[in-house]
């Protein structure tokens, strides 16, 4: 095999890269709203634990409830995840906090 026919032509190159292009530019679309309706069916899907599941994952009723409430270009799953840190950060500020009363005492 020469060397000129591991070459590759420019041209078609371009043509490549422009069609993959204009194929990215028209799936987009339909891969958010398909990521969209997956993020509400796992927010369906959460609904249906009970409020004991729900503690275990750092989550209450009313955060699905607000979930429920965002629009569709906003992301339910970021949305729960900042509650449940929220949530998190706040129970080992109380936790410091009987510590230190604890240790006062």
């Amino acid at each position: 095999m020469t060397d000129a026919a591991c070459e590759l032509d420019p041209r078609s190159s371009r043509e490549a890269l422009a069609l993959n292009t204009i194929a990215g530019i028209a799936v987009r679309p339909f891969a958010a709203l398909a990521g969209f309706y997956r993020r509400r069916a796992m927010l369906t899907r959460l609904t249906q634990l009970d409020d004991h599941m729900l503690k275990d994952i750092g989550l209450q009723r009313f955060d699905l409830c607000d979930a429920m409430t965002l629009s569709s270009g906003e992301d339910v799953t970021r949305f729960l995840r900042g509650r449940a840190d929220e949530r998190r950060v706040a129970e080992r500020g109380r936790q410091r906090m009987r510590a230190r009363i604890a240790s006062s005492e």
